[in-house]
This record gives structure tokens, C-alpha cells and sequence, in this order.
């Protein structure tokens, strides 16, 4: 299947608050090396096959964690069918796939580029950012359009 057969079920991973992958609105359960793959690659966007496998396996040879890449590929790939993108290298998350903290990306653009409904209109992401931010010591001030970050 390509990338483009997907997006009438697209899947959507939410990497502020708990981590979780979701279908259709229906949870899937995720081991913690593919779910540490997904949650690279949503917050980082396409990233090269050796990055990865360093990123991941760093105290390993090159050949240990290049065969380790791969098997969570694979893995990835059969149980998520649709979720990675099919080229080999760079490896990236399909199109059509939804990652709660582009949402809010999309939000802080508009914000910038003058929207003051912006905000108020993504208030389920914000909360999941402020909560994010809460856990390490910044707290978040909603001044109406213009958001400012104080430490705590």
C-alpha cells in the first residue's frame, strides 16, 4: 500500500501528556522500542536510517544497532501497517499521519502571524502543553493572544 492509501484512517499520535497511538480511536499497544522509533520520528520529523540506530543504540557497533533498527522497523511496519513512510532511507512517518504537537505548532504560527482566536481555538493542545510544561517547572501565562512562559 502507499502512503496515500491510509489517510482515510490516518493514525494519530499524541506525544504531550501520556504517550499514545490511536487508530480510528481505538489505542494500540506499543513496545517500548517501536514506541520510542514513533515518538522520534513525531517529534523530529524523517530522520536518517544511522541517526536513528545511534540515537537508539549508541554503546553498540554500527552492524548491532543497524540490525537492531531494522527489526523495530520491521515490527513497526507489520503491526502499524501505514504508519511509516515507505522509503527506506530517510526514515519518516507516512503522510496523513496526525501528531498532537504539530497542532500545536499549527496553533503558535498562528498566534504569531496575529490570530487571536488562535488560541482559544486549540485549547485541548494547550492544556496538554501547559501540563507538559507544568511537569518541569514552567508555567504558562495566557495574556489573550500572545503566550509568554515564565519560570516558576
Amino acid at each position: 500500500m502507499s502512503d496515500g492509501d491510509h489517510r482515510d484512517c490516518p493514525w494519530f499520535i499524541n506525544v504531550l501528556g501520556a504517550w499514545q497511538l490511536s487508530r480510528d480511536g481505538s489505542r494500540h499497544t506499543v513496545g517500548a522500542r517501536q514506541q520510542n522509533l514513533i515518538a522520534a520520528l513525531a517529534v523530529h520529523g524523517n530522520r536518517s536510517r544511522a541517526y536513528l540506530a545511534g540515537l537508539f543504540w549508541p554503546d553498540q557497533t554500527q552492524e548491532h544497532a543497524s540490525g537492531s533498527l531494522r527489526s523495530c522497523i520491521w515490527q513497526v511496519t507489520h503491526q502499524f501497517p501505514g504508519l511509516l513512510a515507505e522509503a527506506h532511507d530517510p526514515v519518516g512517518l507516512a503522510r496523513g499521519v496526525r501528531v498532537d504537537l504539530d497542532a500545536v505548532g499549527e496553533c503558535l504560527n498562528d498566534i504569531e502571524q496575529g490570530d487571536a482566536n488562535a488560541f482559544k481555538d486549540a485549547r485541548p493542545q494547550a492544556h496538554r502543553v501547559a501540563a507538559v510544561f507544568a511537569a518541569a517547572g514552567v508555567a504558562l501565562e495566557d495574556g489573550g493572544p500572545e503566550v509568554q512562559i515564565a519560570p516558576r
